[in-house]
């Protein structure tokens, strides 16, 4: 099976890891507790002591192109590295990055994260995920938001730190009766939470639980990019918003960052964001859409999400001082 050259410049870790932990190949270590809604976590639970861990490379999945746009990042980063990740969950890619900045370029290298998280055990699970790897929080950006087009207050999904799926909640475009009943139903969820069920794409295995609905802050990625002059990579999974973020933040993305992965959740989106970005010039590196089967240069892989991988041909390798 091909493999992509980048993951020739890190060498798969190797080394002593609590049981309690899983580890990845350039070495971030994840709580299983954190990650328990997967099967292969779970299966895990309970268990105790050290282990010897030998590493490998991923197989091709969605995440294997994760890590294909963070580890290109990090290596083709010249004075310092910015990243963003935007609907960040426990800020798996920032972490991801981060390991990897300090692997490759060595401590001292300049490295600002910065992650928007709306789900407040995720937040928290977030901070203590950057400490289980030697990321110190309080050098880096966590605001705990949603992240949509403009700044105020969205109602938001809480309450199922299981599931990662946490969205903004919109008013849908009903009639006045089914608008009434609409926020009934949303009045019932704030108060009781609605139970779901969590269904893993890959292996079947659910997981059941209950989430509510309540207000959070948003930001806008106008308002964020405001104060960088310069972002490496944005990395974004916000779970059917990505169409209104980019749209409403064009002009600063085409001026301030260099590439874009974006997990992508409808076929509308996929479209449009397309045209957004093709009409501004950027290349598009890798494009599947998502509940697919697709064949890639690295093996057939199930795609849940879609993804889209752009490339700003006006920024490729400058700083800004």
């Amino acid at each position: 099976m091909k493999r992509h050259e980048i993951f020739n410049e890190f060498k798969c870790w190797e080394g002593y890891c609590d049981s309690s932990f899983t580890v990845n190949f350039i070495g971030v270590m994840t709580r299983i507790a954190h990650q328990h809604c997967f099967s292969v976590a779970r299966s895990s639970l309970g268990k105790s002591g050290r282990k010897l861990v030998h590493t490998d490379y991923p197989l091709p999945s969605e995440s294997y192109f994760e890590f294909i746009s963070i580890l290109e990042s990090v290596v083709q980063a010249t004075e310092g590295f910015t990243m963003v990740e935007l609907g960040a969950g426990m800020g798996t890619q920032i972490v991801n990055a981060g390991v990897a900045v300090r692997s490759y370029h060595r401590q001292a290298f300049p490295c600002k994260l910065i992650a928007v998280e709306a789900e407040p055990t995720h937040f928290e699970w977030m901070k203590q995920h950057m400490l289980d790897n030697d990321l110190d929080p309080n050098q880096h950006r966590l605001i705990e938001a949603a992240i949509s087009d403009k700044d105020g207050v969205v109602e938001f999904n809480i309450g199922f730190p299981e599931w990662y799926g946490s969205a903004i909640v919109d008013a849908p475009h009903f009639s006045p009766a089914k608008q009434a009943y609409w926020r009934l139903r949303k009045l019932y969820a704030k108060i009781f939470g609605r139970k779901c069920t969590l269904t893993d794409y890959w292996t079947g295995s659910q997981a059941t639980g209950k989430y509510y609905t309540r207000e959070v802050k948003a930001m806008s990625l106008n308002t964020l990019l405001r104060s960088l002059d310069l972002v490496d990579l944005i990395h974004s999974d916000v779970q059917g918003a990505e169409l209104r973020v980019f749209e409403s933040s064009i002009e600063q993305v085409n001026m301030k960052v260099k590439k874009i992965h974006i997990g992508t959740h409808n076929l509308d989106a996929e479209g449009r964001l397309r045209t957004l970005f093709r009409g501004m010039g950027w290349n598009c590196l890798y494009d599947y859409p998502g509940m697919n089967e697709c064949r890639t240069p690295y093996g057939t892989v199930k795609f849940q999400d879609g993804i889209q991988v752009w490339r700003n041909p006006r920024i490729l390798n400058i700083r800004s001082s």
